[in-house]
């Protein structure tokens, strides 16, 4: 401590340094909004052609099934077509139901059997006619895909265009998988072009015609049949040539006021590529470019590594056009920003309690302005362990501030208890620091041996390394750092330089 009062100069420095040091670390820190789980299961979610008919959903998932069943990694299997899984876990969240889709459940033997399956089953992706996607469980809320960029405006080919240039962005960037656009690829659409004046020359119109259509071509039940307790509905359709043969459709017979005609004599038909599924949100075309990322590699860490790109996108949108971060990292800025709307009132009934027990405002700056100490040791920890920062993490370290300033609201009183009862200042800082050290070290301490197993847990473990890391060193800061701020800041009012 005598040391510390004739070189606080020194000291203030070396603790400012440290700070700037881990303010620039925390971009070496991993980013993650929660962990994966640590259960055994897998999600496969099977994705054909919009339009795709159960049977031919059934017959891709039987494939699939066969390559499953017989690896040694597999306890389980449970198979759901046309509609996603039970929500058997709070976080998941089952797919629309759809004809063509389904979802595979698969349960591994144990963590090492269920990532060796799910690398064997992203070999074997390319092989499938349609669209796999492997996921594990989550232990917070979390996005289909973890990457996730949405387009939205008026104009439907502008998007597309735009999502195309997103999506070759997200497919040269490493750590991405399964790169892919929401409305999938475009489909053969068959359609019929009513001439509008023949249609009123023949005095029809065109909601009369779509019904023949559909009698023609789905079917009408007429009536039903009866047979002792069972009875069958009697439906009436063209014939199967007309209807699996769209040339021919032009043959068929329409009934109009002026009897019946031809449907080519009404207009005409179009074959032309569409999207089969076009999403929309708030009522706008909206487009979603999504990703998975590859083990080792977080959501996070891609949306940050090619935002200049996306920027870029963006300032050369047409007006009334948008882009908007979607996935992992909405789902973190909307948690963050939950905790941020309370930190206001609470920063600033934290303040008022400190000014009535401080009494002076530069003393209430030196207790604030401590809290800072314990992001150095916050990001030592996380970096020398490879944790991530997440949301948990977050908490961590606005509880550890907390924490800190506590440490340092003892040791002012302290200092100002002594100067109140006539020794110098710093006699006040040395007697203070020493008299204190014991309780906050020892505090600190139990504090950081209570942290410890819980490190080793996948869900709070970051936010334990946090603590540990950060309480650490922020206490040793604390008693040596703080009393050294505290002489330079308050030295000029008391000259006495005499170290007892």
């Amino acid at each position: 401590m005598k040391w510390v009062v004739v070189k606080r100069k020194t000291v203030c420095a070396i603790t400012i340094a440290l700070l700037i040091m881990a303010i620039l670390g925390t971009n070496l820190v991993n980013q993650q909004f929660f962990p994966v789980s640590d259960r055994p299961e897998l999600i496969v979610d099977v994705a054909l052609p919009a339009g795709s008919s159960l049977s031919k959903t059934n017959k891709v998932v039987s494939n699939i099934e066969s390559r499953i069943l017989p690896l040694p990694s597999v306890v389980h299997i449970e198979t759901h077509i046309g509609d996603g899984a039970p929500r058997f876990y709070l976080p998941y969240i089952p797919a629309s139901p759809s004809a063509s889709h389904a979802t595979l459940l698969l349960v591994a033997k144990d963590l090492t059997a269920r990532e060796e399956l799910f690398k064997t089953i992203k070999e074997f992706a390319n092989d499938i006619p349609a669209s796999l996607h492997v996921q594990r469980l989550s232990l917070g809320p979390t996005a289909d895909f973890p990457v996730q960029y949405r387009i939205i405006g008026p104009n439907v080919d502008e998007i597309i265009n735009t999502s195309h240039e997103i999506r070759d962005i997200l497919k040269n960037t490493h750590g991405t998988s399964d790169v892919q656009i929401d409305w999938g690829n475009r489909t053969l659409s068959e359609s019929f072009k009513l001439d509008a004046e023949k249609v009123v020359h023949f005095g029809s119109n065109r909601i009369a015609i779509a019904q023949q259509m559909q009698a023609f071509l789905s079917g009408e039940v007429v009536g039903t049949i009866f047979n002792a307790d069972t009875h069958r509905s009697l439906v009436v359709r063209a014939e199967d040539k007309f209807r699996h043969n769209p040339q021919l459709w032009a043959l068929l017979p329409i009934q109009t006021q002026m009897g019946n005609v031809f449907l080519g004599q009404l207009g005409a038909l179009e074959i032309k590529q569409v999207f089969p599924v076009i999403w929309r949100r708030n009522g706008e075309p909206c487009i979603t470019v999504q990703s998975d990322v590859m083990p080792g590699v977080e959501a996070l860490e891609i949306v940050e590594h090619i935002k200049p790109e996306i920027d870029n996108i963006q300032k050369h949108l047409p007006y009334g056009y948008r882009i908007e971060v979607g996935g992992d990292a909405e789902l973190s800025q909307t948690a963050n920003d939950a905790i941020f709307a309370l930190l206001p009132p609470t920063v600033g009934i934290m303040l008022l309690i400190l000014m009535l027990q401080l009494q002076k405002f530069s003393r209430v700056v030196l207790v604030l302005c401590s809290s800072f100490l314990g992001l150095i040791g916050a990001v030592l920890g996380l970096l020398v362990f490879n944790a991530p920062f997440g949301f948990v993490a977050l908490l961590g370290l606005i509880a550890l501030a907390g924490m800190i300033m506590r440490n340092t609201i003892l040791l002012v009183d302290q200092i100002e208890y002594n100067k109140h009862n006539g020794s110098t200042l710093n006699a006040s800082v040395i007697d203070a620091t020493i008299l204190r050290a014991r309780p906050v070290i020892l505090t600190a301490l139990a504090s950081v041996f209570a942290f410890i197993p819980l490190a080793f847990n996948i869900f709070w473990g970051p936010m334990a390394i946090v603590m540990i890391g950060g309480l650490s060193v922020a206490t040793f800061l604390t008693l040596l750092s703080l009393p050294a701020f505290y002489l330079v800041i308050f030295s000029e009012k008391k000259k006495d330089k005499a170290v007892q």
